[in-house]
């Protein structure tokens, strides 16, 4: 499926990440980004995402005015591609391509890693972030670990 929205697939990172969730909280400090997700099936369980790789921009949207890209993916893909899982990779957006505009293209010969589109589909918020490949997404599911590591 490739439309004005990129073709989007299902996303597993390294480690154990809850199926669907609210984003509790985003924090972008001089440690990273940090993303407090809680589980929807378990509320009282809780993980942070660390994002320890170069990134190049991110937006949060509230899951509400998401809504036409929602019932697009659920037309193209059926209701189930976003109603149970809440990770995405999307290629060839229209994101990608506003950033790789604003750069010049500076990004586009680069021989090295491609830039990527990641989306986090909260049930309360949207997380999108542009960045290179995932293999430095850290998952932090210790409670005591949580706090310590955002502040």
């Amino acid at each position: 499926m490739n439309t004005n929205l990129g073709t989007w697939k299902k996303w597993t990172p390294k480690g154990n990440v809850f199926p669907k969730f609210d984003i509790e909280f985003i924090d972008n400090n001089t440690k990273g980004i940090f993303i407090k997700l809680k589980n929807n099936y378990e509320y009282s369980q809780s993980m942070i995402v660390t994002f320890c790789v170069m990134w190049f921009s991110y937006k949060v949207i509230k899951t509400k005015d998401y809504c036409r890209t929602i019932e697009i993916l659920k037309k193209q893909k059926g209701p189930d591609f976003v109603d149970s899982w809440s990770l995405f990779e999307v290629e060839d957006s229209d994101y990608l391509r506003w950033v790789q505009e604003e750069s010049h293209g500076v990004y586009e010969d680069y021989d090295g890693p491609k830039i990527k589109h990641y989306v986090f589909m909260g049930t309360n918020i949207i997380f999108e972030i542009l960045m290179y490949e995932s293999d430095e997404l850290k998952i932090i599911n210790k409670e005591d670990e949580l706090l310590s590591r955002v502040q």
